[in-house]
C-alpha cells in the first residue's frame, strides 16, 4: 500500500461514502498528491491524530509530496474559491508521521458548495500546480 493510500485510509477510516477521487500533480521523479474530504467523515482516530476537530462546516485538504516514491519536505499555498466568487485561504500546517512529512489544511466551508482548489507546490526546487474542483452536499 503507498504512503498516500496509507493516509486516505487513516484519514476516512471506515466510512463508506463515494470518494470524488485524488488528485495528482508531477514533474519529473516528483508526484504530489492532494485529496479534499469534510471533516465529519475522519473517524475519530484520524481526527484525534492530525488534531482535527469534526464540524458540518469545516473539510479538510491533504498534500503528500514524494519523490521516488518517498515522502519529502515541500512548500505548500494554498486556497478554494467558492461558489459565490469567495476566495478562501487554507492554511497549511506540517505533521511529521514516523514515514515522513504530510501536509493538512482546515478550512470552512458552506453548506452544499463547490469549490475550485488552486494548489503551488515546491517540492526540493520543483514548482508544482494543481487546480481541482470539489463538491460539498449537507
Amino acid at each position: 500500500m503507498t504512503r498516500f493510500a496509507g493516509l486516505l485510509f487513516a484519514l476516512l477510516g471506515i466510512v463508506a461514502v463515494p470518494a470524488q477521487g485524488a488528485e495528482t500533480a508531477s514533474a519529473g521523479d516528483v508526484v504530489v498528491h492532494f485529496d479534499v474530504i469534510a471533516s465529519t467523515e475522519l473517524t475519530p482516530e484520524a481526527a484525534a491524530k492530525y488534531n482535527i476537530t469534526p464540524a458540518p462546516n469545516r473539510a479538510v485538504l491533504t498534500i503528500d509530496p514524494l519523490k521516488h516514491g518517498k515522502p519529502v519536505p515541500a512548500q505548500v499555498y494554498a486556497g478554494a474559491i467558492n461558489s459565490k466568487n469567495y476566495l478562501i485561504n487554507v492554511p497549511i500546517r506540517e505533521k511529521l508521521d514516523a514515514d515522513g512529512p504530510r501536509y493538512l489544511g482546515e478550512f470552512y466551508i458552506l453548506p452544499s458548495d463547490n469549490l475550485t482548489f488552486i494548489v503551488n507546490v515546491n517540492v526540493l526546487g520543483t514548482p508544482l500546480k494543481a487546480r481541482f474542483n470539489r463538491s460539498f452536499s449537507p
